[in-house]
């Protein structure tokens, strides 16, 4: 069984290679060089400065926290209600 799913995932692995990184990601690492020359190898010339720009004002806004994601409210019914999915399923 396992054999059949190595084939198809070696494939994928090997089609991902010559994927660029995100430019966004990039532009966070400070590699700003490499990031306009993967939005112009993906959008052309033009397009490459005009995104870069985007993408810095993107940056300089303030990022989201972990906590903006459970509101005070909903933290214990958010909880309790995951925690059901961690019990084994008894029935077959």
């Amino acid at each position: 069984m396992l054999g059949i799913m190595v084939a198809p995932s070696a494939i994928f692995g090997l089609l991902l290679l010559p994927l660029p990184e995100s430019p966004r990601w990039q532009m966070k690492r400070g590699r700003r060089r490499e990031a306009e020359l993967t939005l112009r190898r993906i959008g052309g010339a033009d397009r490459g400065g005009k995104e870069i720009e985007e993408i810095e004002e993107s940056l300089k806004e303030d990022e989201g926290k972990l906590a903006e994601l459970f509101p005070a409210g909903l933290v214990a019914p958010c909880s309790l209600s995951r925690a059901g999915d961690f019990q084994p399923n008894w029935r077959h």
